[in-house]
């Protein structure tokens, strides 16, 4: 598989000094942008080590039940919770071109570009965003929408995560960002059901909270499942995209020599 061209791809180094587009379909974000109202991005953020059917399934539901103009995905060289350990940020970066194109090819009104950022938390992530956006048009706005799993939201309203009061830090967040939380799998619906109910930042914040649902079979699979599978001999074309499972194969990710990935 060819590499990213330099242009597209910086060295990990470069790529850790601010957020930046390294794959993008012609006219990404738009074709033409509006000063009448916001451009509406829809933002998939994930290791995406490597990218499977599961994050291919989120943008497309997302696309069907709360269309944006344009959508991104985006990786984050510096997590919250996760060391880099796996396929490198230029691996990952190039499967996540490869299902971008994949995703543009099939279904063109999509327009999905790949960017990556040095920030662990969504707000310091929205917020580079938003100042990305009005460098490249002044006068601007962009209302994003974070696409992200019932895990990723219950960490999201997580004290420990913050150095001031979580509902304090994530007021300007909710000001001019949504979140869109997919249910997965691993959780009863009555912990599921529970959460919505009664913890107090996600109701506070609710009215800027969508939920989507995924199936059960498509909310199984996992990044870390498609590892250990490889790990374990096992068989990974129902979890990835064509261009993945090749991808995977050709530069020989994830064997059993790399057995201490599975965490």
């Amino acid at each position: 598989m060819t590499a990213l061209a330099p242009a597209q791809l910086s060295s990990a180094s470069a790529m850790s000094l601010t957020f930046k587009i390294v794959y993008a379909a012609n006219a990404w974000p738009a074709k033409s942008i509006s000063k009448k109202s916001p451009l509406n991005i829809a933002i998939l953020d994930s290791s995406f080590n490597p990218p499977t059917l599961a994050h291919k399934e989120l943008l497309l539901r997302t696309a069907a039940e709360c269309p944006a103009d344009a959508y991104l995905l985006l990786f984050s060289i510096k997590n919250a919770d996760k060391q880099l350990i796996g396929a490198t940020a230029e691996q990952r970066l190039e499967m996540m071109k490869l299902l971008a194109e994949t995703i543009n090819e099939q279904y063109p009104t999509c327009n999905v570009a790949v960017a990556v950022t040095e920030h662990a938390r969504f707000f310091e992530k929205a917020n580079e965003i938003h100042a990305w956006y009005e460098s490249q048009y002044p006068g601007q706005e962009a209302q994003l929408a974070f696409i992200m799993g019932y895990d990723t939201v219950i960490r999201l309203v997580d004290q420990k995560y913050y150095d001031q009061p979580v509902e304090e830090a994530l007021e300007p967040f909710f000001s001019n960002n949504q979140v869109i939380c997919a249910d997965r799998g691993g959780h009863s619906s009555e912990d599921v059901e529970g959460f919505w109910t009664t913890n107090t930042i996600a109701r506070k914040f609710q009215s800027s909270i969508k939920r989507i649902h995924l199936d059960d079979a498509t909310a199984d699979i996992s990044s870390s499942k498609v590892r250990e599978q490889i790990v374990r001999d096992q068989d990974i074309k129902p979890l990835v995209d064509d261009r993945i499972y090749q991808y995977v194969g050709n530069h020989q990710l994830y064997l059993a020599e790399h057995s201490t990935l599975l965490p």
